[in-house]
């Protein structure tokens, strides 16, 4: 009887820290899809910052926009892209589709990012 109790103990203590580290892969991956979403957002700003002036487009930005979710192997769903001259802003909106594979399933999560970065030379 105490051999069999051993036994049970050992293989619910196997079991829970399976249970365990199925949690935290699920916790760790959605963290870092977190943080994929906030570099690809950190990208869009930089290079955008880097390029503002008078020679930078709507069109241009559009283009670092799909870059930069396309290299986080991301789809994008929807970009609009307006230069508010009185403001002197550049207003950026857009969505995509980040997949987070969990190895048996994957779930996709739609992004929507709408912010606005001060442009210079215009």
């Amino acid at each position: 009887m105490n051999l069999k109790n051993r036994q049970g103990a050992t293989l619910g203590s196997i079991l829970f820290f399976v249970v365990l580290l199925i949690i935290g892969f699920i916790i760790f991956k959605v963290i870092k899809a977190n943080v994929d979403a906030k570099s690809i957002r950190s990208e869009i700003t930089q290079r955008v910052g880097l390029e503002r002036g008078a020679d930078l487009t709507e069109t241009r930005v559009a283009e670092i926009i799909d870059e930069a979710v396309s290299k986080n192997g991301c789809e994008l769903t929807e970009v609009n892209v307006n230069f508010d001259r009185k403001s002197g802003k550049i207003v950026l909106q857009f969505s995509y589709i980040q997949e987070i594979n969990f190895l048996i399933t994957k779930s996709k999560k739609e992004r929507t990012e709408d912010y606005s970065l001060d442009a210079y030379g215009y």
